[in-house]
């Protein structure tokens, strides 16, 4: 299994499609890992060579102490670049993999030079500066310590995929997440609070596209705000969809990228 070494770390990564390909990383979100993107690789390969990864803490990579941050995610994943010797690539994130790819959007703005940059169902902070975001944090931390991964991973599944006929995707969720010690999805929530890239984001020089499901946990308001601040950045919201858009509208999702992509000039 590839992995590459990294801050003391084993970063678990595949790759898909021919290297001679335009790069494409995929960011997978919190508690997850790089079957996050298992609707998408069969269609991206075609186009791109396809790099998934396993974000410090998750999947088949290492699990240090915490708190881990989305600096150190970031770095993660130019660390895996580097490993395969790519010094630009397109980057797409979906939920922590969007706070990651807008982290590297910022932090390496030399290594996504003339690429694109896609952020799914993300933010530009996790504040707790209001009532509302104050009890959903305490909720998470304290669902997951007293009850564990498996019910915090049933709690999420029963939110994102509620129809009767999406059993199967609730299922997978629920294992996926609850395959999670407490002290490792710990280690990231605690690395995510507090963090903003809010005063940052008119430095993205980047091409962004940030896509919104109509019914994500935050308003397509606050991703139009996020827009408004980026130079180069437009917005796509698919109707009828909430925080794993990429799977419960797979189709639809995987057009919107490759429209995106294909249509930047170095693509």
């Amino acid at each position: 299994m590839p992995h590459c070494a990294h801050d003391s770390l084993e970063i678990y990564y595949e790759t898909h499609g021919s290297p001679t390909s335009p790069p494409l990383m995929l960011i997978h979100g919190m508690g997850s890992n790089t079957g996050d993107w298992n609707f998408q690789i069969p269609v991206f390969q075609t186009k791109f060579f396809v790099i998934t990864v396993d974000l410090r803490g998750h999947g088949q990579s290492s699990k240090p102490k915490g708190p881990h941050t989305v600096t150190e995610f970031a770095g993660d994943c130019i660390a895996v670049l580097d490993h395969l010797k790519i010094q630009n690539s397109h980057v797409l994130g979906l939920s922590l993999g969007c706070f990651t790819a807008l982290e590297m959007a910022i932090r390496y703005p030399d290594r996504l030079q003339g690429c694109g940059v896609i952020g799914v169902n993300g933010t530009a902070s996790v504040s707790l500066d209001s009532w509302k975001a104050k009890m959903n944090g305490l909720s998470r931390f304290l669902t997951v310590i007293f009850r564990g991964t498996r019910i915090m991973g049933r709690n999420i599944a029963k939110n994102v995929f509620p129809r009767p006929d999406q059993a199967e995707l609730r299922q997978m969720v629920e294992d996926t997440i609850g395959a999670n010690t407490t002290k490792n999805y710990l280690a990231t929530l605690k690395g995510l609070i507090g963090w903003s890239i809010e005063e940052k984001l008119g430095d993205i020089s980047s091409p962004v596209l940030l896509i919104s499901a109509d019914q994500d946990y935050s308003p397509v308001e606050a991703k139009q705000a996020m827009v408004e601040k980026i130079p180069n950045a437009r917005l796509s919201v698919i109707q009828d969809s909430r925080h794993l858009v990429n799977i419960e509208k797979a189709d639809e999702f995987n057009a919107v990228v490759l429209e995106f992509l294909q249509n930047l000039p170095t693509v």
